[in-house]
């Protein structure tokens, strides 16, 4: 619906005001009709000129009233005019606020009677399809400072209130007012609400924000109704990638597995923190599949596809080789079986994507991402559970009673059987063991020593030789490629990734073999003779090592 005014008087706020008053009786009456008709998102009037942008100038002007789109020329306005600043305008023509000519009066009164929250509510609760008693319920809780002080001291968070011989379900209530309201955006301010009600002459908007925020910022964990990325119903990481929910199968956790994560579980932890026991407990009994490479840019697998695989996932048992999606179901399925616990897994792309376990309760919300590419070293929670290091892909999402630092200190106690420990004081910790003056080889010995202790190979050994690289265990000077080293079995042939390594740009690198845990120097030679002959293909194109093929760059 268009009201289309001839030129700028006053401004397109006070203009727009005018036309409307200007309106004939009939049509004026068909605005109201529009109003009182409104969805759940309000009615918006637009106010053009006739001096605006034209999509059809070739049909005749018409002034007023525009409702019907075959009369329409399309005015493409430089600027609109704001429902709420319209309706603000338009109160002050009511009694309360100036005494103006009364046939204006009734004509602003008529139609913030139509757009107020009364209306808003009548709106939401049709489009929500919830019980206008529990919206009025939940709104008054905002309006009636007894109400409001009632909530704000109530020791039991989730204990009902009565007040006035009114029951107030604090449940019902919070599932309204957390959905209206949100939660308050990077700047701290709350806004979903004025987005919501923007349509709407709610003047007393501010104060009902001003009083959510004090329930908000109060012992209620209100993100749990207020946060939709709280239980996944909007997924979005910190650089915008987006992750949908997975629907959980059904399968039994394999007995020897749940034997050893359950065993020495302490009897006395809460919900959040036997949640983020079982994820410390995964990652330290299973291991990272060490047939997944990539060859020349494109990813090579031993498992073609991600895909739900009953038998499979009943058959890994502890120190069993899993991958994210694996891992993503296994924890899922483990947290599902703790009551007040809710679990998913979660996908970042299809198919060959990146999988993940997201979990909350009436308290916390996090994603579980275990193995991940994250954190000071790019090593994922499976290498540094192995090595007793501070677990980094918890992701939090909510936790306003500072749960997960304790859960975390419990964990580390219970798993680790003592604190963590960061990833330089590990390095720390075992280059002091060698003189300062060591050799690249007895350096690497040490390395090939520390992963058999802690029984790591494959890519955990990898992102492990990653760590060292970077805390300087190795030296200065040091350069490193991936390569795979082609493999022929009886199932096909595959290829196996292997690491060279020198320094200072010595002409004959060393060979790390992180699968079988071996090491031996090579000559520049044999590495172009296979890579002539695809015995040794390179992982990326992009890094290659100088002398030995034509240089892409290094690691």
């Amino acid at each position: 619906m268009k009201i289309v005014m001839e030129k700028p008087v006053k401004g397109r706020l006070q203009d727009a005001v005018d036309a409307l008053f200007a309106l004939n009786e009939d049509d004026f009456n068909r605005v109201l009709q529009e109003f009182k008709n409104g969805s759940g998102n309000g009615v918006v009037v637009q106010f053009v000129y006739t001096t605006d942008n034209c999509a059809r100038p070739d049909m005749p002007i018409k002034m007023g009233l525009i409702d019907n789109k075959e009369d329409l020329r399309s005015y493409y306005a430089s600027e609109r005019v704001k429902s709420d600043e319209f309706f603000a305008a338009l109160g002050k023509y009511v009694p309360e606020q100036i005494l103006v000519d009364a046939d204006e009066t009734a004509r602003a009164t008529a139609i913030l009677n139509l757009c107020g929250l009364d209306t808003f509510q009548k709106h939401y609760a049709n489009f929500n399809g919830c019980s206008m008693r529990s919206v009025e319920t939940a709104f008054s809780v905002l309006q009636n400072e007894k109400v409001l002080y009632e909530f704000l001291n109530t020791s039991d968070s989730m204990q009902n209130i009565v007040v006035d011989d009114q029951m107030f379900k604090k449940r019902e209530v919070f599932e309204v007012l957390g959905d209206i309201f949100g939660y308050p955006a990077d700047d701290g301010e709350f806004k979903r609400a004025k987005g919501k009600m923007n349509n709407y002459y709610v003047p007393e908007l501010g104060k009902m924000i001003e009083n959510y925020a004090k329930l908000y910022n109060s012992g209620y964990n209100l993100d749990r109704y207020a946060n939709d990325e709280y239980t996944f119903k909007a997924q979005f990481t910190k650089t915008g990638a987006i992750y949908r929910c997975v629907g959980n199968c059904e399968f039994d956790i394999n007995p020897q597995l749940k034997r050893e994560v359950y065993e020495d579980m302490p009897s006395d932890l809460t919900t959040e923190e036997k949640a983020v026991y079982i994820y410390a407990k995964l990652c330290s009994v299973l291991e990272y599949d060490d047939g997944i490479i990539e060859i020349e840019g494109k990813r090579i697998s031993k498992i073609e596809k991600s895909r739900f695989d009953k038998s499979a996932l009943e058959s890994i048992k502890p120190n069993g080789k899993i991958i994210c999606y694996d891992f993503a179901r296994i924890c899922a399925r483990f947290l599902n079986e703790l009551d007040g616990v809710t679990a998913m897994v979660l996908s970042q792309g299809l198919i060959d994507g990146h999988y993940l376990t997201g979990f909350y309760t009436d308290k916390v919300s996090a994603r579980l991402e275990a193995i991940n590419v994250s954190g000071e070293s790019s090593l994922n929670d499976l290498a540094r559970a192995h090595n007793k290091l501070e677990l980094a892909g918890i992701d939090i999402i909510s936790d306003k009673f500072g749960i997960f630092p304790t859960a975390l200190e419990k964990a580390y106690a219970s798993v680790y059987c003592r604190g963590k420990t960061t990833i330089a004081d590990f390095v720390s910790q075992i280059k002091e063991q060698k003189s300062a003056e060591a050799q690249l080889d007895k350096l690497i010995e040490a390395f090939i020593q520390t992963l058999r202790e802690k029984h790591i190979c494959g890519n955990e050994a990898t992102l492990i030789y990653n760590a060292f690289k970077k805390n300087g265990f190795f030296g200065t000077e040091i350069e490193s490629i991936y390569i795979g080293d082609k493999h022929t079995t009886e199932n096909g042939t595959f290829y196996q990734r292997k690491i060279l390594l020198r320094q200072n740009g010595d002409e004959n690198p060393y060979l790390i073999d992180v699968v079988n845990l071996t090491s031996k120097q090579i000559s520049a030679a044999d590495v172009a003779k296979n890579l002539q002959s695809k015995q040794f293909v390179y992982e990326s194109n992009k890094y290659q090592l100088k002398g030995l093929e034509t240089v892409k760059g290094n690691d």
